[in-house]
C-alpha cells in the first residue's frame, strides 16, 4: 500500500513540473547514419547528442555525447558524458570528459584523453591509442564548462554576424528610387544660353576653334535676340583742337569707339 502511495505521489510531482523543464524531456539531437557535418558543434546542456553519421570538427558540449556504432567523429571531444560504440579519430586532438565508457567496439586515437579520476569504465574489445591522464572531478567539469562557454560565445558573436550581413544584403536589393527635379521652360532656355557664349571677336577664331553647339528651338514667349554689332578698337584721330587742348588743361589721351 505504501509502495501504491508512494508511486502515486511521484506520478503526481512529475506531472506538476513542465515538459520543457524535466530533465532528459527533449529529444536528443541526432545527426543520422547518411549525414556529414563539417565544423564544430557546440551544445548546451540539457540535450543530449547521439552521432550515427560523420562529424569532421570539435564537439563541445555540457551532457552527454554518443558516439554510435556507425558514428564517426574527425575532431576532439569535450563532453561531461561520453560513450563511444564507433570511431573517434583524432591524433592531434583531446578528449576531456568527466565521464568515459569505451565499448568493445570502440576504435579511439587522439593525442591525449583526460577523464575524472575513478570516471572511466573499459569493455574489453575496445580499442584506445593515447596518453591517458586523470584529474579531480571538479577540475574536469570547470575545464570543460570554460570551453564551452568560449564556444558558446563565439557561436553568438558568428550568428550577430550573418544576421548583420542579410540586413545589409536586403537593404541592398530593395529598389530605391530618386526622382530628378524638372526644370521650367525659362530655367531650361536660360541653361541652354548660358551653354554657349561666343567671345568677341569670334569672327577671326577658327572653325575648329569654336564649340559646336545643337540647334535649340527658342520657346514661344521668349523675345528675339537684338543683332549684335561688331566693334573694333581705333586709335584716336588727332587735330590742332585737340593738341591745343592738351597743352592747355594737361589732359590724358583719349581713345575713340566708332562704330562699324
Amino acid at each position: 500500500m505504501n509502495s501504491i502511495r508512494n508511486a502515486s505521489n511521484a506520478t503526481s510531482e512529475r506531472a506538476e513540473i513542465p515538459a520543457f523543464l524535466a530533465k532528459g524531456a527533449s529529444s536528443p539531437t541526432v545527426i543520422g547514419t547518411e549525414s556529414n557535418f563539417i565544423g564544430d558543434l557546440s551544445i548546451s546542456e540539457g540535450q543530449d547528442l547521439h552521432i550515427e553519421g560523420c562529424v569532421v570538427g570539435n564537439v563541445f558540449h555540457g551532457g552527454k555525447v554518443v558516439v554510435a556504432e556507425s558514428g564517426i567523429v574527425l575532431g576532439s571531444i569535450f563532453a561531461s558524458h561520453l560513450e563511444v560504440h564507433g570511431v573517434v579519430d583524432a591524433p592531434e586532438g583531446e578528449i576531456l570528459a568527466a565521464n568515459l565508457v569505451v565499448h568493445g567496439t570502440s576504435r579511439i586515437t587522439a593525442s591525449e584523453v583526460t577523464v575524472a579520476s575513478g570516471c572511466m569504465n573499459y569493455e574489453r574489445g575496445g580499442f584506445m591509442s593515447a596518453q591517458m591522464g586523470m584529474l579531480a572531478s571538479g577540475e574536469v567539469t570547470e575545464r570543460i564548462e570554460s570551453l564551452l562557454s568560449k564556444e558558446l560565445e563565439r557561436a553568438r558573436e558568428r550568428r550577430a554576424l550573418i544576421e548583420l550581413a542579410r540586413g545589409g544584403a536586403r537593404s541592398f536589393r530593395s529598389p530605391v528610387r530618386v526622382s530628378a527635379p524638372q526644370a521650367s521652360a525659362p530655367q531650361a532656355s536660360a541653361a541652354a544660353a548660358a551653354a554657349f557664349v561666343p567671345a568677341i571677336n569670334d569672327e577671326q577664331a577658327p572653325a575648329s576653334a569654336q564649340p559646336a553647339v545643337a540647334a535649340v528651338a527658342p520657346a514661344a514667349d521668349a523675345p528675339a535676340a537684338a543683332p549684335r554689332v561688331p566693334f573694333a578698337l581705333v586709335p584716336p584721330v588727332t587735330d590742332s583742337a585737340s593738341e591745343e587742348a592738351e597743352e592747355t588743361d594737361g589732359s590724358t589721351e583719349s581713345i575713340r569707339a566708332y562704330a562699324g
